[in-house]
């Protein structure tokens, strides 16, 4: 007997017909059955597993709105903190009846950390590890030399005498070139550009022959050189507070780095090791100890020779733009000085070596000259052109604060660069950058609220 059914419904079983297949038997059907019960009830409990679990992880495990509420609290709160502190303080000193800064010089200062501290980021992000640093060198200064002698045809005629009057740019150029000479920029700004050449050799080779912590620690003292060629060259006097504040800020740039938990590790493990370098990972220098000559040799005195003679450079500069002589006060003339001289400077050896290998094989300065900028790109000129900014606004601090507040504002980039490190890449601070912050705090107060 067949079951009728309508012609939209199918039916869920065949029709039962003497030419049909013959029935299975009970304990085959109980079998199968029992199998598909399984494998539903398997499935069942694995969605009951996926149901407790979202429970679960929606009862106690933080939401995205928690957790975002993490990383604010953990990025912006202590970025928020150090920038606002920073604010503070130094709004106070310049409320202070004894402060030696000006409004201006605290303006070009603050400029000036915040391009030590993203300058580290962009030339990592842009420049390529394989190319060539003195080409990077080469054009850096050209366009300093180009964006300082823009701005000195636009403004040299104000910086030169304060005139308010409108003039015409030629007549600006006139009155800051006015009694300006070849020699008198060689004497002037030849030296601080051959000096910055040397301690580049110097910081280099030292480099080399160094652990990170012995490095860094002999690189601080830069400022205590240059407040004592200061003193020598200029006439500047530092007050006792003052002295204080500088040796505090030393510590302050020790410990920032941890460079001073370092040098307590090393001292209380008494071995060279692997040691964890401010920027981050674990660092290992291959330091020659059976030749404890060439250590000191290669090492130490190039690294002192390098901090003594960036002091000197400093205080030159120093003094060839606060004494007004000749156009020599404008910091935007000076720029275009120093950046010609240095370029010659870095020119010279790539003249030299072309003419050697011109002399063995014709041709080869072109490979020379395709080598020199391998590994170019647009993105190269970013770092470079922030790198250029960077060396106008020192000439401003040189001749508005001087090199020994240029100290200060190297070590504030520091601590800006941990607001950015808490804010970009969500790290926390350590406890060594939060004193390092606080002690430079004080010593900002100590030296500009202290004058002798």
């Amino acid at each position: 007997m067949e079951i009728k059914l309508p012609s939209r419904m199918t039916p869920l079983l065949p029709p039962l017909s003497h030419s049909s297949p013959p029935l299975v038997s009970s304990s085959s059907s109980s079998s199968s059955m029992s199998e598909t019960s399984a494998s539903s009830s398997s499935v069942e409990i694995e969605d009951d597993k996926n149901n407790c679990k979202n429970i679960i992880r929606h009862v106690f495990v933080p939401n995205q709105h928690k957790s975002y509420k993490n990383s604010y609290t953990n990025s912006f709160v202590p970025a928020s903190i150090i920038v606002g502190g920073t604010a503070f303080v130094y709004s106070s000193i310049l409320k202070h009846n004894s402060c030696t800064l000006s409004p201006i010089s605290t303006m070009y200062m603050i400029l000036l950390a915040l391009q030590h501290c993203i300058q580290p980021r962009i030339s990592k992000k842009y420049l390529d590890r394989r190319i060539n640093k003195k080409s990077v060198a080469l054009v850096e200064e050209v366009v300093k030399m180009t964006m300082g002698a823009g701005l000195f045809s636009i403004g040299a005629g104000y910086v030169s005498r304060g005139d308010v009057d409108a003039i015409s740019t030629k007549a600006k150029i006139a009155e800051g070139l006015k009694g300006w000479s070849f020699s008198s920029s060689l004497a002037v700004a030849a030296l601080p550009a051959a000096l910055y050449a040397v301690q580049g050799i110097l910081t280099y080779t030292s480099y080399q022959h160094l652990d990170p912590v012995t490095f860094n620690g002999l690189n601080q003292t830069k400022m205590l050189t240059a407040a004592l060629c200061c003193y020598f060259l200029l006439g500047t006097v530092q007050s006792a507070p003052q002295i204080c504040a500088l040796a505090m800020l030393l510590i302050s740039g020790l410990t920032f780095q941890g460079t001073a938990s370092m040098i307590w590790e090393i001292l209380l493990r008494k071995k060279n090791h692997c040691v964890r370098t401010a920027i981050g990972g674990d660092s290992c220098t291959v330091v020659d100890n059976n030749g404890p000559k060439n250590y000191f040799k290669l090492g130490i005195f190039p690294c002192l020779g390098a901090t003594f003679i960036s002091g000197l450079a400093g205080a030159l500069s120093q003094k060839g733009l606060q004494v007004v002589n000749g156009g020599r006060g404008n910091p935007f003339l000076y720029t275009v000085e120093v950046s010609f001289f240095s370029a010659v400077c870095l020119l010279l050896p790539l003249v030299f070596a072309g003419l050697k290998n011109k002399s063995k094989s014709i041709g080869n300065e072109d490979k020379i000259a395709a080598g020199y900028f391998d590994y170019w790109t647009r993105e190269t000129f970013f770092p470079i052109f922030v790198k250029a900014v960077g060396g106008v606004l020192t000439a401003l601090v040189h001749k508005h604060a001087g090199s020994v507040v240029k100290g200060f504002a190297l070590i504030l980039g520091l601590v800006l660069s941990g607001a950015m490190q808490t804010f970009i890449d969500n790290e926390k601070l350590r406890l060594d950058q939060v004193v390092g912050i606080i002690l430079v705090m004080i010593s900002s107060w100590l030296h500009f609220t202290n004058p002798p």
